[in-house]
């Protein structure tokens, strides 16, 4: 039971660290066209 817990929670982490980590990206390369485009 603990270690289903765990898992649960250790795939919530790595999602929300996932989503993050792209929304970051798709920001930097919108950034970079928007200046490119400039």
């Amino acid at each position: 039971m603990e270690q289903e817990l765990h898992n649960d929670y250790s795939r919530v982490v790595k999602d929300a660290i996932t989503d993050t980590f792209n929304r970051y990206q798709a920001e930097e390369e919108w950034l970079k066209n928007e200046i490119e485009a400039k």
